[in-house]
């Protein structure tokens, strides 16, 4: 039995072949971020519960959302890494759930073919997992690896293969309902769409366009799907900088060498969506064995420097946990003169955070280390002006000076491993 209650996957073969031809004439695209094609953010605007039913009112005033979002360019990425988890303690029904100005951000990325997307709205029970763990549990994750084999052709430009892709898709979104299920809360409503890249452009805008809401079951809802501009240059600006690179890189054979590549770039995706900065003012620079970061000018860095050394420890150790090849990882942090020019980057703030991330003394942590999986440095300056003041509880004890000497770059750098 199908369990949506809102359900608008895509069947119809005049729109799946016409998608098809579309996509094929594109021609072979690689799955790395690209800054020179756009960037798509699904934000849940709006949950609304109804008076709940006996059920849920037996099972607690706690509800939980569940979101598993699911490119077609899925090659290189895990079902399990599209999906998330919110908690809602306390909030009954007949209301909004609390969600802030940004709304949820259920998927962040550049999607190719379609995009699938589910939500399935719950009680919430005590020291139940999250549902990326909840998928990467081995009775559901061997049937989604079967789910996933089905995108490798999703770009051949043959519909069959396309709609083979979809209803993988849809078979995934089903075992995450099934996972949801399996933590014994109540179901209060489920929603599950595809997006096609071509015609509907991952249906860009508001999700109904009408302005109303997808209203069914225990709960309605409406999202929006935002488009990212491609980066454009822009002049020098004082920003934060932040150099991310895989130690061990180039030992690797090429297959894993691409792997990491995809490992690292969904990752750092990953870590930029928790600091919750303008997602239009992010630029990004691929190095092959690692990624500089660029954030807003408006950012507070008071803010961000906690959360991003947290989440990023948080999410590499997470990451592993689903991996052989364990990826460690060097990070360097600084907040120096940038510009974003049409190759890449210049300036000054880039150089000095590049020279810290390959100074002696960060490479021997890890080295000498080999339980740890991230070893962070902070600048001089980030260390005055942000890290020695606690904020957000970042203890200014964790970080050990270490004079950097690389090429002609001279200076001082504060290493982090860890609280």
């Amino acid at each position: 039995m199908n369990p949506w209650l809102i359900d608008q996957v895509v069947t119809d073969p005049a729109a799946i072949a016409s998608s098809a031809e579309w996509v094929a004439g594109l021609g072979p695209r690689g799955d790395q971020f690209d800054p020179t094609v756009p960037t798509y953010a699904v934000r849940v605007r709006e949950i609304a519960l109804r008076e709940r039913t006996w059920l849920q009112l037996l099972r607690g005033p706690d509800v939980r959302i569940d979101i598993l979002a699911i490119p077609g360019n899925l090659a290189w990425h895990e079902i399990s890494d599209g999906a998330i988890t919110a908690r809602f303690p306390g909030v009954g029904g007949g209301r909004r759930l609390p969600l802030d100005d940004r709304g949820l951000l259920a998927y962040y990325g550049q999607p190719q073919h379609f995009l699938s997307f589910a939500m399935i709205a719950s009680s919430d029970r005590p020291g139940t997992a999250d549902l990326r763990d909840l998928l990467r549990q081995d009775i559901h994750a061997e049937r989604l690896a079967t789910a996933r084999a089905a995108f490798a052709d999703a770009s051949t430009g043959d519909p069959a293969s396309l709609s083979a892709a979809l209803t993988a898709a849809k078979s995934a979104t089903e075992i995450a309902y099934q996972a949801v299920r399996s933590t014994g809360g109540a179901v209060i409503g489920v929603y599950r769409g595809d997006r096609l890249e071509y015609p509907d452009l991952f249906g860009l805008g508001r999700n109904p366009a009408d302005h109303d809401s997808y209203d069914q079951g225990g709960f309605s809802l409406w999202y929006e799907v935002v488009e990212t501009a491609p980066q454009e240059p822009v002049g020098l600006q004082n920003r934060m900088v932040i150099v991310a690179d895989v130690a061990g890189y180039s030992p690797r054979p090429e297959p894993l060498q691409e792997e990491i590549q995809h490992r690292l770039h969904r990752l750092m995706a990953q870590v930029v969506a928790d600091l919750k900065v303008r997602e239009a003012g992010v630029q990004r620079q691929p190095t092959g064995d690692g990624v500089n970061v660029v954030l807003p000018a408006d950012i507070d860095h008071s803010t961000v420097l906690p959360v991003l050394l947290r989440t990023m420890k948080t999410r590499l150790a997470y990451d592993n946990a689903g991996h052989d090849d364990q990826m460690r990882v060097r990070l360097a942090v600084h907040i120096g003169m940038v510009r974003v020019a049409p190759l890449g980057f210049t300036g000054g703030g880039l150089v000095t955070a590049s020279r810290l991330v390959d100074s002696l003394a960060l490479r021997t942590v890890l080295q000498t280390r080999p339980e740890l999986e991230l070893a962070a440095i902070v600048s001089d300056v980030v260390h005055h002006d942000v890290a020695i003041h606690g904020f957000a509880g970042l203890d200014p004890a964790g970080f050990e000076g270490a004079d950097v000497t690389v090429k002609t770059f001279q200076g001082k750098g504060w290493i982090w491993v860890a609280e």
